[in-house]
């Protein structure tokens, strides 16, 4: 289960990076967390620390025994946002059997980098591991490389699925764009093939839409052994 929880851990969170909307596109990007999820949460509002926004929404699927878990941590450029799951994809998640969790995390003008990655280490620790909430790394480092997977990778990463609305030859016009470019894929891509561990990288797909959920799904699907 732990290694379930890293997988889609990763491929959440790369979700939540790649997928967010520019800073100066304040009014589609408040639409885009507030598409409220057609299921209300088996749990809302659970705390897996002590600050306000240290929170999740659980969504539990309906099973006689444990099931994975996919965990949605949200984008925003870590300045707004709230806990969020495209509802096509929740919905899609528990009827294959998958639980989720839609996390969020303390916001930039609250808390600088990387406070929004301890977070979300924080409440997957959580999930895992309720009784184990204080032993996360406090060493401190340069605020982009440790805000980068680039110089974190080792060989038993989990794998990893990025799913781009723009295209490698968009033209980057602001910094939002730039931040959220898919070269960043393209580069994250390379290293992890160097290290023998699988990463998928699609651009000029919809966000939310028929093709971003069906390859959500099938990487998921095909990572847990489920049909």
């Amino acid at each position: 289960m732990r290694k379930r929880i890293a997988l889609l851990t990763a491929l959440m969170l790369a979700a939540g990076i790649v997928l967010a909307q520019p800073p100066n596109s304040a009014k589609r990007r408040a639409r885009s967390n507030d598409s409220a999820p057609r299921t209300p949460p088996t749990h809302a509002d659970v705390k897996y620390g002590p600050l306000d926004r240290q929170v999740m929404d659980v969504w539990l699927a309906k099973s006689d025994k444990p099931t994975p878990m996919m965990v949605s941590i949200h984008g925003g450029g870590f300045s707004s946002g709230n806990k969020a799951v495209s509802p096509d994809l929740l919905e899609e998640c528990l009827k294959a059997g998958i639980s989720v969790a839609a996390i969020t995390y303390r916001l930039s003008g609250e808390a600088a980098a990387p406070a929004q990655f301890l977070d979300s280490a924080r409440a997957i620790q959580f999930i895992m591991n309720p009784d184990n909430l204080d032993h996360l790394p406090q060493e401190k480092y340069r605020l982009f490389e440790e805000c980068s997977p680039l110089t974190h990778l080792t060989k038993d990463d989990a794998p990893a699925l990025l799913v781009y609305s723009s295209t490698l030859e968009t033209l980057i016009t602001n910094q939002g764009v730039g931040i959220h470019h898919p070269r960043f894929g393209k580069a994250l891509k390379e290293k992890m093939d160097a290290l023998g561990v699988e990463c998928q990288v699609h651009t000029g797909i919809q966000k939310g839409g028929p093709e971003h959920t069906k390859l959500t799904m099938d990487f998921v699907k095909r990572h847990f052994k489920m049909k």
